[in-house]
């Protein structure tokens, strides 16, 4: 097995934290790579990839937008230095295996990088100049008698504007003269070096401004013609037509922003500081472009959603989903919500054609279907409604009665004034947090209507009574009103009722067993009237 498949193996198993301590990374590589796969010195370069920083700085390259090619030769060539190695190329081949590893860099482009075993350091040709089959650039340490490598031919000589500047020699190094029949081979020998310096240099110049170019695209503001960049990298030719890469099953990825159908309704989740909505979900094929385009896993789907903040929470001002730790689970793995979005795109392995975006807090597990929008979870029901599905204000002239007149039993010297009775219901609310009286159930909610009373003796507002009130929704079912604080001197009156309520008539009226100020006991009986609640209109 190739190394770069090792390692990505090493990865999937102990997760990416392992690249983040050197240390642990080395026992890692010992425990993983064979001695036939890697030796002592690649094994190192890789252990310095992630403690000289070479690995943060290809994935912030990547991040930025740079292409693989040039992201993996900048930061190897920045690893060699940091090294102080003149062997490059030993350093790029670190950096990619690495970055693979990582799923940041397909595996192609790994293999551009690793040449046949112990010729890693060979450098990859970079167009415009072609080298002959046998050139190696001769190292900077080589002794100062070794024998030159063969001239180029003159049809592959590129064209040079001058000789290097060089240093004066000693005038004991200085070749003698030419003999009759032209320069000497010493003479011959030193132009060959110079011209193959001269090479070398070109190379590694147009190598650095290549990686510059695509890294920095279009943000030199200095004036001068914009610069074109390609998906091709100028230093490796044409990339072959190679199968895109599958993401790994249960994998979450943020995405471009992108069109996705709607679900039927409002499909959110909320709780008492916090709300998300599912605005757009549905399969796609792939994500990503160019060299950095992923495909499903074998045999499995990719689904993408969208997600947008939901104003639905219990408190005034609802903290967004970035900050409420969502989790997408998939089968029996639960993977948390990656930076980025609003777009997502899970990858759903072979098996599976459905993920649950899952949300926790106060003490419930509210949940999503990401194909369907339903609720799967505990979800507090009412709170994924639109605030304006669940308040509503009821016109003046369809709640307020005036002069409604009591019969009382036994009779008693009340007055015409005490027994006459006009009732205001102003509006109703639907809501789920109440600590004096906490529901367990999360499909259930909270009815409270605003509703009070006056007399000609006493015209300040008060609450009604309990016991003339009572609730009915559209299938007939009557609800009892409940005093949230029995022991306050004002009536607290709300309905327990279910949290996708739309429909109901809330009736005023009927008997109440009072106590008057002289501490007799009476019964009131008021003409019932009847107000029509609708939410959601």
């Amino acid at each position: 097995m190739a190394v770069h498949d090792t390692l990505r193996g090493l990865v999937q198993v102990r997760g990416a934290n392992v690249l983040e301590d050197p240390m642990e990374f080395r026992g890692a590589l010992d425990d993983f790579v064979d001695e036939s796969e890697a030796s002592i010195g690649e094994i190192n370069v890789l252990v310095d990839a992630v403690r000289l920083g070479a690995v943060r700085r290809l994935t912030a390259l990547l991040d930025q937008g740079g292409l693989g090619v040039a992201a993996i030769v900048e930061a190897g060539d920045g690893l060699a230095r940091d090294r102080g190695s003149d062997d490059p190329a030993r350093s790029r081949w670190a950096v990619a295996v690495i970055g693979f590893a990582l799923g940041r860099i397909d595996a192609e482009t790994v293999l551009r990088f690793d040449a046949a075993p112990g010729s890693r350091s060979t450098p990859t040709p970079t167009p415009g100049i072609t080298l002959p089959p046998t050139y190696l650039p001769p190292p900077p340490t080589a002794a100062p008698n070794a024998p030159p490598p063969p001239p180029f031919p003159p049809s592959t000589v590129p064209p040079v504007n001058g000789p290097p500047r060089t240093s004066r020699a000693p005038a004991s190094s200085i070749p003698p003269p030419p003999g009759p029949g032209g320069t000497t081979p010493q003479r011959r020998a030193v132009v060959r070096v110079v011209v193959l310096t001269a090479l070398a240099l070109i190379v590694v110049v147009a190598g650095t401004v290549v990686a510059l170019v695509v890294v920095r695209g279009d943000d030199d503001n200095s004036g001068a013609p914009s610069v074109t960049t390609t998906s091709t990298p100028p230093d490796v030719g044409p990339p072959p037509d190679v199968p895109a890469k599958a993401l790994e099953p249960g994998a979450v990825v943020g995405v471009r922003p992108m069109s996705l159908p709607a679900p039927s309704g409002t499909s959110a989740m909320a709780a008492r500081t916090g709300g998300v909505a599912v605005v757009g979900a549905g399969p796609v094929d792939s994500v990503g472009e160019g060299d950095q385009t992923r495909v499903a896993p074998d045999g499995g789907s990719l689904l993408a959603f969208r997600l947008a903040p939901f104003e639905g929470c219990a408190s005034g001002g609802c903290a967004s989903w970035p900050s409420l730790g969502l989790r997408v689970e998939v089968g029996s793995r639960a993977i948390p919500l990656p930076k980025g979005g609003p777009c997502f795109v899970v990858a759903l392995p072979e098996g599976e054609n459905d993920a649950e975006l899952v949300y926790r807090a106060d003490g419930y597990r509210q949940s999503l279907s990401l194909a369907t929008g339903r609720a799967t979870g505990s979800n507090i029901e009412v709170l994924a409604r639109d605030r304006r599905d669940r308040e509503l204000t009821v016109a003046a002239k369809t709640g307020t009665f005036e002069g409604l007149v009591a019969t009382a039993d036994p009779p008693t010297g009340l007055s015409t004034s005490d027994l006459t009775f006009d009732v205001h219901v102003e509006g109703a609310e639907l809501y789920f947090f109440e600590p004096r009286r906490p529901l367990k159930d999360p499909a259930s909610a909270y009815l409270r209507v605003t509703a009070e009373r006056s007399t000609p003796a006493v015209p300040a507002p008060a609450p009604l009574s309990t016991q003339w009130m009572r609730f009915t929704d559209d299938n007939g079912k009557t609800y009892e009103p409940i005093d949230l604080d029995p022991a306050a001197d004002r009536i607290d009156a709300v309905f327990e009722v279910p949290g996708d309520l739309e429909h109901g008539r809330f009736t005023v009226g009927g008997t109440a067993s009072l106590t008057t100020t002289g501490g007799s006991q009476i019964r009131l009986t008021l003409p019932e009237r009847t107000v029509p609640l609708k939410f959601g209109s």
